[in-house]
C-alpha cells in the first residue's frame, strides 16, 4: 500500500510478500498500524519517507527484506517512526536504518 500526502490508520491487516514494501509512506503522509502483520516484503516492511510519519505499535514483522523499518536519511527525505510498544520481530530485533548525523 502506498499514500501521498495522506492519512492513514491501520488495524489488525497483513501486508504480506509486496513487491517493495507493505506500507510506504510519501510525502508528508501520517500514520497509525496496529496489531498488522508485515512479513516476506522486498524492501522493509514499512517505508516512511519525504518527511512522513508513523506510530507503529503491537505489529508483527518477520521475513522482510533487508530492514523491518525503514525511514530513510538525508535532509528531506528521512520519515520519523515512532515505536511504540508490542512490535514483534521474527528474527529478534526490530531492524531499521541507521543514519550518520
Amino acid at each position: 500500500m502506498a499514500t501521498v500526502r495522506s492519512r492513514i490508520r491501520l488495524a489488525d491487516n497483513g501486508f504480506v510478500e509486496n513487491g517493495r514494501a507493505g506500507i510506504l509512506l510519501l510525502d508528508r503522509s501520517r500514520g497509525t498500524a496496529t496489531g498488522n502483520t508485515f512479513a516476506r516484503n522486498v524492501k522493509a516492511g514499512v517505508e516512511l519517507f519525504e518527511r512522513s510519519s508513523a506510530r507503529l505499535e503491537e505489529n508483527r514483522f518477520a521475513g522482510n527484506g533487508p530492514l523491518d523499518v525503514d525511514a530513510g536519511c538525508g535532509r528531506g527525505l528521512a520519515g520519523v517512526v515512532d515505536l511504540g510498544a508490542g512490535n514483534v520481530a521474527a528474527e529478534g530485533v526490530l531492524r531499521q536504518r541507521i543514519c550518520a548525523q
